[in-house]
């Protein structure tokens, strides 16, 4: 557990925002559409298999946590994900994760799960 202690300079709060902003499938989905291009919503909708009310709800949540941009032109609502969120503190802490769990691992503290389960790349 050394390995966690020493990387203070993570800001869990932030962290902690954006786990729970990607524990909803209907989220992933739209991230992984908003990944390849910019989307209006009503393709969002037909993309994602949900309602207009529910995508726009999961809209609102991802915009108020940072993760997208909205912005209205005309009659439509352009989204885009917003690149200035510090995936790269998530990688690493992705990262230090997994070698605390393949620490432990070697050490016999974890018997039943391999780091490549509970840490997938």
């Amino acid at each position: 557990m050394q390995e966690i202690k020493q990387h203070n300079h993570y800001n869990y709060k932030d962290l902690s925002t954006l786990f729970s902003l990607l524990s909803s499938e209907l989220r992933l989905k739209i991230i992984h559409l908003l990944c390849q291009n910019e989307s209006t919503v009503g393709e969002i909708v037909a993309q994602v298999d949900a309602t207009k009310f529910n995508v726009s709800q999961q809209l609102r949540q991802l915009e108020q946590g940072g993760i997208i941009e909205r912005k209205k032109l005309g009659r439509f609502v352009y989204c885009k994900l917003n690149y200035t969120i510090n995936w790269e503190q998530l990688e690493q802490l992705r990262s230090n994760i997994s070698t605390t769990v393949t620490s432990l691992h070697g050490s016999n503290r974890i018997k039943d799960a391999t780091p490549s389960i509970l840490c997938p790349i």
